[in-house]
């Protein structure tokens, strides 16, 4: 795992034709081409769908962890809830991040982006879950670029993609998982 600033992130992202625009500190991901594809679902708060999104994410992603090329895990959003919960969070990506690298890990004030590589798909997924149970914004992005995941503290996940076949197997996916796919509002 590398961890990334907001420059490097914005970088990493560029050479995959992914725009990043700020606000702030806060990112938006978005396809470069006009041909982008989106739908929506509502996240449940419980515990046993958000370990299986967090699993599912990883999989949309990538299908198949032998065919996993890496990924981007950006955290656009935290400090939402109190203090003790931000700080609970906070632990555990510091933990993360500190035995997943040999040396220190900076906060992620200072660098909120992770690069997984090709073997660290356990890795990838766990740290996905984190967003997830905290309700913070992060985007996930495989290194193939075939789509660009939106965790929203909103309690709604967003997945955009490049190709109508890839947005028709995520569609399908949750579906089958009951979890009510539907378009995207306009931006």
């Amino acid at each position: 795992m590398k961890i990334f600033d907001l420059q490097q992130a914005s970088g990493w992202c560029a050479e995959r034709g992914i725009a990043s625009t700020f606000v702030g500190k806060r990112v938006e991901l978005r396809y470069t081409d006009d041909g982008q594809r989106c739908i929506r679902a509502t996240l449940s708060t419980q515990s046993p769908p958000l370990i299986a999104m967090a699993l599912l994410l990883q999989d949309l992603a990538e299908p198949d962890p032998e065919d996993f090329g890496g990924c981007l895990v950006w955290f656009r959003e935290w400090g939402i809830w109190n203090e003790y919960s931000e700080r609970a969070g906070d632990r555990i990506v510091a933990t993360l991040r500190r035995g997943l690298i040999e040396s220190s890990a900076p906060a992620i004030s200072d660098a909120p982006a992770q690069v997984f590589g090709p073997q660290e798909f356990t890795d990838a997924q766990v740290l996905v879950t984190v967003p997830l149970i905290f309700q913070w914004d992060a985007y996930v992005v495989p290194a193939s670029a075939r789509c660009v995941i939106l965790v929203s503290h909103d309690d709604y996940i967003q997945v955009d993609t490049r190709s109508r076949t890839v947005l028709s197997r995520i569609t399908e996916r949750f579906r089958l998982l009951n979890w009510n796919p539907r378009g995207c509002p306009s931006v």
